[in-house]
């Protein structure tokens, strides 16, 4: 077997399961989730590993969300396609999207932003403008999805869209949390 078909051929019985599902027939999403997932799982495995990706930490999400899709996509299946080719698509997709959105995050992390430190400073104002930013992106990091969500939903502007007093107090926990954490790395709140 060579290294370019590592990923399993799928089997005859995903295509004609996938056309089920499209035309209605609910007896077919078991057959297609049990034929589709670890098909999805394999691809993302390699995928994420040839793309710098880390299974253990985005391959569950990934391989979740590519399932979700198929279920939710199905109406919209090519018969005349293989369905292994046509998960795979989807599943090439969400890879795309969480290493594209990794990039981006680290590119955003690498150096400091212009609202951080002045271009014209020293040397050593821009390495205390990076060194703070990498400690406030480790405190985020160590907060629950839902303080990270609500803090950066703050800090985009979209928490005005969400008044109430439900937003506010969810708001303060999480900026309460956050400084307490930037405080153990050395910080304050000045």
């Amino acid at each position: 077997m060579s290294r370019e078909s590592a990923v399993r051929a799928p089997k005859a019985t995903l295509t004609s399961a996938l056309a089920r599902l499209a035309d209605g027939d609910r007896a077919a999403f078991d057959v297609v989730y049990a034929e589709a997932k670890p098909l999805v799982e394999q691809f993302v495995r390699r995928a994420l590993a040839s793309g710098n990706g880390d299974f253990a930490t985005d391959g569950d999400d990934i391989v979740q969300r590519t399932l979700i899709k198929i279920f939710e996509q199905c109406h919209r299946y090519d018969r005349d396609r293989s369905g292994g080719a046509w998960v795979v698509t989807l599943a090439a997709f969400e890879v795309r999207s969480v290493l594209r959105d990794g990039r981006r995050a680290r590119a955003r992390l690498s150096a400091p932003d212009e609202r951080v430190a002045d271009p014209h400073d020293g040397p050593e104002a821009l390495a205390a403008a990076r060194e703070l930013l990498l400690a406030a992106a480790v405190a985020l990091g160590q907060l629950s999805e839902l303080d990270r969500e609500t803090l950066l939903t703050s800090l985009s502007g979209d928490g005005d869209v969400i008044r109430g007093a439900t937003f506010r107090k969810r708001l303060e926990r999480a900026t309460r949390r956050f400084f307490g954490v930037f405080r153990g790395h050395g910080y304050d709140e000045r």
